[in-house]
């Protein structure tokens, strides 16, 4: 009888390990899953109230879709849109508080991304060139 008890005692002590095993990973898991929608929602206010605004995107079946806003406050012309590996060279005047859709090709690795922006733009008003690199990477979940 006492082996038995033995290996009852045995067994029960490695099922309440196991337990706290997956516990301690599900809590991991959730910290991982907090980070990163909190880097998600820094992102999209950062770039929801940057100068040039990207006030929507998202990503789906490889075309990367953003609605630039310019913020500026005068009329610009946009030379060259930088996302990632994808780049639109196309002219497009923008006047202040006007909105302009670009879909980029772009692949996506994983559940999420982070890409890097850069937009080369013009001011009429002042005839110069002008380069925006935002301060925080454009992120956000992969669909499709």
């Amino acid at each position: 009888m006492q082996k038995g008890h033995k290996v009852i005692e045995y067994v029960v002590v490695l099922a309440i390990i196991v337990i706290m095993v997956l516990i301690i990973a599900g809590i991991f898991n959730g910290v991982s899953t907090l980070k990163q929608s909190t880097a998600e929602q820094r992102s999209a206010t950062y770039w929801a109230l940057s100068e040039l605004s990207i006030s929507e995107y998202s990503f789906s079946e490889g075309t990367l879709y953003l609605l630039l806003k310019n913020n500026i406050g005068e009329t610009i012309s946009l030379n060259n849109v930088i996302v990632g590996e994808s780049e639109d060279r196309s002219f497009v005047l923008l006047q202040a508080g006007e909105t302009v859709e670009y879909f980029l090709k772009q692949t996506c690795e994983g559940r999420t991304y982070s890409l890097p922006v850069q937009i080369d733009y013009s001011s009429l008003t002042t005839n110069l060139n002008y380069t925006f690199e935002g301060e925080e990477l454009l992120r956000g979940e992969c669909q499709g």
